[in-house]
């Protein structure tokens, strides 16, 4: 399972704004600058996404660098199905009678959590986990994964470096570690890592967007034959579907189609892909083009959708510009 990854008007490019999400879709435009951001912040100003009205009252799961408060979904009837998965599992763990019975239990409550972005529970969950079974890969692996998503880097490295330690033939830790790497800008070995994760793909689709990131983390690094390397290295027909964010990504690098084709910052949020526009803008950045990749960053970071990895490593990138 992979990673899946605000428009401003054309006047906001280069005035330091940030647009914030509201239950209506975007609210206005408002300074970015540290200073003004940080009052706005304790004047209780809420960044949050969409519908965040009624999670005033709620811990947030976190915070994004540029302070936008990410909340879990909300348990009510759009909801329902995915809540009464994380029941059933709870209800699974308590009626476990072997190791092996609670281990499953777990990883599926684990997972249930994360499917309704309870991520700081679902950590506890495999923390719980880890304290039984000390040396499980998979469980380092789904708790790195959840710290990512939580914007704990520091935690998310560790673990995943242990995930990988553990579980060296699986594609799915060499590419969670690379994305935690990307993430954190140690590009040279995000790039190292993704290569170790195409060499482990399954199939074309973990192949492809291992590759794409490995592209991506070497061209961040100035590192341009090894970036070109990676590009080369996937084939031109792929067996992966026609509409794959990483597929058109990899066409719009090789000149295929034209950015417009792969990511529209003006199209309504559900027709927008945040894995599309974080590979535009980093795109952007390796070519030096700053103020592009800022105006598209701003549409990146205001989705909905904050566990994307698209838009963690946005806020990274976003805040960095901004200072």
């Amino acid at each position: 399972m992979l990673f899946s990854t605000l428009p401003n008007d054309g006047n906001a490019q280069g005035s330091g704004s940030l647009v914030v999400a509201g239950s209506g879709g975007p609210l206005q435009l408002l300074s970015s600058r540290p200073l003004l951001l940080f009052t706005l912040l304790f004047a209780g100003v809420l960044l949050a996404v969409p519908g965040s009205a009624r999670q005033s009252d709620r811990d947030p799961e976190a915070s994004s660098p540029l302070g936008r408060l990410l909340f879990a979904r909300l348990d009510d009837a759009s909801n329902a199905e995915a809540f009464q998965l994380v029941r059933d599992a709870r209800t699974a763990v308590d009626a476990t009678r072997t190791d092996a019975q609670f281990r499953t239990a777990i990883l599926d409550l684990g997972l249930a959590l994360e499917g309704v972005w309870r991520y700081r529970e679902a950590v506890s969950v495999y923390s719980r986990g880890l304290s039984r079974f000390s040396n499980d890969g998979e469980l380092f692996l789904r708790r790195g994964t959840s710290s990512l998503r939580l914007r704990n880097f520091e935690r998310a490295l560790n673990d995943l470096r242990t995930a990988v330690k553990l579980l060296d033939s699986s594609f799915e830790s060499h590419y969670r570690l690379g994305l935690a790497q990307f993430v954190t800008r140690d590009y040279r070995r995000a790039g190292k890592t993704m290569e170790l994760a195409a060499a482990r793909a399954a199939d074309d689709e973990e192949m492809v967007a291992a590759l794409h990131w490995a592209y991506a983390s070497f061209k961040r690094s100035g590192r341009r034959s090894d970036s070109v390397a990676a590009l080369e290295a996937i084939p031109r027909r792929p067996n992966v579907a026609e509409d794959s964010d990483y597929l058109a990504l990899v066409k719009m690098y090789r000149g295929e189609v034209g950015e417009i084709d792969v990511f529209d910052q003006d199209a309504p949020e559900a027709n927008r892909s945040s894995t599309r526009g974080f590979g535009v803008a980093n795109w952007h950045l390796g070519a030096g083009s700053e103020v592009r990749a800022r105006e598209i960053l701003r549409v990146v970071v205001g989705g909905a959708d904050w566990p994307a990895i698209g838009v963690v490593a946005g806020e990274v990138d976003l805040e960095r510009l901004l200072q």
